[in-house]
């Protein structure tokens, strides 16, 4: 397929490339984007969504608003992975596997942005500095994403329950670590989300998972 070599870390030329590829294999051959787990294209799927494409932000000898910049260029990325994998005119999607692991990658990718600005933060860098009045915006841009993965759990018929078992363990996951700097608002936001979930949940372990973070909401007001 031309594509980038899958067994070394990914910069924004390799994805770059990848994208254009994958791109004409969805025009020409929809059904024949890599696949989660597959033999024949499984490692592209794998490179894709592979966080250690990221590396480059435990690089230390790189500025931390270098790293910003680069890191800022992964939503876009972000962007182009979920354009590659779904279909606006489609009633359901074909790719639920590998969405589902797409929406996760989106997670790890704010939560590495989030971690970097609050190094960021306590920078007193001019250069750095220029960068800290971003930050909320980054973290309301994080609030954004996961009101965009709750919704996908209302009243599903597109994906299987172990799928959004998945989705739901790992947006529980992010939110357990990112729930001190929410504010009341964002809490009650993301409550109302959460509760439309459970009132619909297709399987019983989605419906205690998120009535456990409810409960956690209610208890640190």
């Amino acid at each position: 397929m031309g594509i980038p070599d899958c067994n070394k870390i990914w910069s924004s030329n390799e994805y770059g490339k990848a994208y254009s590829i994958l791109m004409n294999i969805k025009n020409q051959q929809p059904y024949k984007l890599p696949r989660k787990g597959s033999k024949k294209s499984g490692e592209v799927f794998d490179r894709l969504i592979n966080p250690e494409n990221m590396s480059f932000l435990q690089n230390d000898s790189i500025p931390l608003n270098i790293r910003a910049q680069a890191i800022l260029r992964f939503l876009g990325t972000y962007e182009d992975i979920i354009d590659i994998y779904s279909n606006i005119l489609m009633k359901k999607q074909y790719y639920t596997p590998e969405l589902v692991d797409i929406y996760l990658f989106g997670l790890d990718i704010m939560q590495e942005m989030l971690v970097l600005g609050e190094k960021i933060n306590q920078s007193d860098d001019p250069d750095d500095i220029a960068f800290q009045k971003g930050f909320p915006a980054i973290q309301q841009f994080y609030i954004t994403m996961l009101l965009k993965h709750l919704k996908v759990q209302i009243n599903s018929l597109e994906y299987s329950n172990k799928e959004l078992e998945t989705l739901c363990n790992g947006i529980s996951t992010s939110i357990n670590k990112n729930l001190s700097w929410f504010d009341q608002a964002q809490k009650d936001t993301l409550k109302q989300e959460m509760q439309t979930v459970i009132n619909t949940a297709s399987t019983e372990k989605i419906k205690t998972e998120y009535e456990t973070l409810v409960k956690r909401f209610e208890s640190e007001k």
